[in-house]
């Protein structure tokens, strides 16, 4: 990590501006520093002025244009926050939150030019008493400023990890921070966690109306009774805010002198002792010592379970606040010799561990970085663009065969679907395709065995008894003595599986010779009545010899449909005196078996042998 990156934190209260830097330098050292303002004061007047050009002004120069001017001035804007009310000032309406990001933006620009760097990381401290609701406001507000990101974190977690530095505390072991600060004091408990972190125990207590500004308002007092003088026309003179500044430094030396000096408007100075400001203070400072009750009772815990009560705040550096907190409590105290800017430098260090978080992930990524470079050197540039050749060659390898199947898969489907539609259910007994596709010449050729699964309807003619039938017009549904074929030797019609699921009118199942009369063409078919059916005759009939009839090609050699055959009906031989020859092939296109010619009538109840 280089010098320039460092850690910015940023303590803005109720009446100062306390920022500090860390930066870890190239030998691991931690450089911790406050930065000095003007008359290198560690701190500067957490105070805003509207000058006549709508810009705000903050620090030094806008306390002296504010002294001048102090209308247009804008203080406690830190405690503010949040709130629906805004400034108005000559008719310009501020939110606190604005003004806020507003001097955070002035810190950190103030920063960088002595700096000559922007900062890695900035932590913003709030108080411990502020919900989720306000640092939202604030972060929206940071946000619209073009600030960030910013962490924030707890002036009293801050106060503990200043003081764990200089003075550590053991794991498990709890402490209280009592922060007195210009206009509020908030304490609350917190125990070291066995990772270094400090957390909350209990409800963080905060008091309004309580600090060092009560404190001044007593030294007014006090020193306006010694003078004399109206205290209304003190307090509103247009020098108030000069008035509040001889208070603030008379405050200060009080705490570290007996004896102080405050000069009033009009030129009259009174002398003010410690033990002067200490009997004007007391009720104030018991009154925020309560804040530190309310928080110990919140933790459950009591006084002696505190191994230490820490100070923080500007106000806090009073020897008379020390010694009352020790007394009511009877813990040991400790302060930084800069109270006021305690929570700023723990807020560096928080900024600090997160620089050396953000270390280590640089780390690891340069690592990685490094090591994928090595790989990468080992290849020639030749050789990458091969491998980037044949990358693209296996992506067009797969993509290929992929649209091929795609398209053998549609060409079956369709082809199916096409199959599917292209066929016909056959009156007579079995799946027949359309004429179109095989030829058909559009007579019919009736099998022998046509009255086993259709009717005669009255347009049909009975078969003549020499096997003969009589001339019909093609597409009638009879045979034609042209279309007569010679009959191949007795197979089962092969039936569909539509046909062998619908019921059958009547129809004898197992022999021929019983079958029913022809019917009159007088006759309507819707009145016949089925014959019963005989049973099944146990010994099958004889094949008769094939005729010698001009011969066709045998059938489809695949096996019918009908899942159990039933034997071949009995037909009488045909009336020919030429001898029986085999049986020749059928033409090649599938047809339907050719029909036998037709069997003789037999009186009812003769069967052939």
């Amino acid at each position: 990590m280089s010098e320039a990156r460092f850690a910015l934190a940023i303590d803005i209260g109720g009446s100062h501006i306390v920022v500090a830097t860390a930066a870890l330098s190239q030998s691991e050292q931690t450089d911790v520093a406050l930065h000095q303002w003007g008359h290198e004061r560690p701190t500067a007047p957490a105070i805003a002025y509207l000058s006549n050009d709508d810009t705000l002004l903050f620090g030094d120069d806008a306390a002296e244009s504010a002294a001048a001017d102090p209308p247009r001035a804008v203080t406690n804007f830190c405690h503010r926050l949040g709130d629906d009310i805004p400034f108005v000032i000559d008719g310009c309406a501020l939110s606190a939150e604005y003004v806020f990001s507003k001097a955070v933006s002035w810190v950190i620009d103030a920063v960088a030019d002595v700096q000559r760097a922007a900062p890695a990381a900035i932590v913003l401290t709030h108080p411990a008493h502020w919900g989720e609701h306000r640092l939202d406001v604030l972060r929206v507000a940071l946000r619209e400023e073009g600030i960030g990101p910013v962490s924030t974190i707890p002036a009293a977690k801050a106060v503990a990890l200043h003081h764990d530095r200089s003075h550590p505390i053991e794991p498990g072991d709890t402490l209280a921070v009592y922060d007195l600060g210009a206009e509020t004091v908030e304490s609350v408990v917190l125990r070291k966690r066995h990772d270094g972190h400090f957390e909350f125990v209990g409800d963080a207590v905060h008091i309004d109306g309580t600090g060092g500004t009560r404190f001044e308002d007593a030294v007014l007092e006090h020193v306006v009774a010694a003078a004399q003088l109206d205290t209304a026309a003190v307090a509103s003179h247009h020098d108030a805010l000069l008035l509040r500044d001889e208070l603030r430094r008379a405050k200060e030396t009080l705490s570290a002198h007996p004896d102080a000096t405050v000069a009033l408007p009009g030129g009259t100075s009174v002398r003010v002792t410690r033990a002067e400001f200490e009997n004007a203070i007391a009720a104030e400072v018991e009154h925020s010592l309560d804040a530190v009750t309310q928080a110990i009772d919140s933790a459950q815990l009591s006084h002696d379970d505190l191994s230490t009560l820490v100070l923080a705040g500007g106000s806090s550096r009073i020897p008379f606040v020390t010694q009352r907190l020790a007394d009511r409590f009877e813990r040991p105290t400790a302060s930084d010799p800069s109270p006021e800017a305690a929570a700023a430098l723990g807020a560096a260090h928080a900024g600090l561990a997160e620089l050396r978080a953000q270390q280590v992930l640089e780390q690891v990524a340069d690592e990685a970085s490094d090591e994928f470079d090595e790989e990468a050197q080992r290849f020639s540039p030749a050789l990458l663009r091969a491998a980037h050749g044949r990358s693209a060659h296996r992506k067009g390898s797969l993509i290929l065969p992929a649209v091929v199947i795609a398209a053998l898969a549609g060409a079956l489907v369709v082809g199916g679907a096409a199959a599917l539609g292209d066929t016909r259910v056959d009156p007579f007994g079995g799946t027949t395709p359309r004429g179109d596709a095989f030829e058909f010449d559009g007579i019919w050729a009736v099998p022998a065995n046509a009255s086993e699964d259709v009717e005669t309807t009255p347009d049909e003619k009975a078969p003549a008894p020499d096997g003969n039938a009589g001339a019909a017009e093609p597409g009638t549904g009879t045979r034609s003595s042209q279309a007569v074929r010679p009959p191949l030797a007795p197979q089962r019609p092969v039936q569909s599986a539509l046909i062998a699921q619908q019921p059958r009118a009547s129809s004898p199942s197992s022999s021929a010779a019983t079958r029913p009369p022809a019917k009159s063409p007088s006759t309507p078919s819707s009145t016949a009545t089925p014959t019963q059916e005989t049973p099944a005759d146990p010994h099958p009939a004889e094949t008769p010899p094939p005729s010698t009839h001009p011969t066709t090609p045998p059938a489809d050699p695949s096996p019918p449909l009908d899942p159990d055959p039933e034997p071949a009906p009995v037909a009488d031989p045909p009336p020919t005196s030429d001898p029986p020859t085999e049986p020749a092939p059928q033409d090649p296109v599938p047809q339907d078996p050719a029909p036998q010619d037709p069997v003789q009538e037999q009186p009812p109840g003769v069967q052939t042998n």
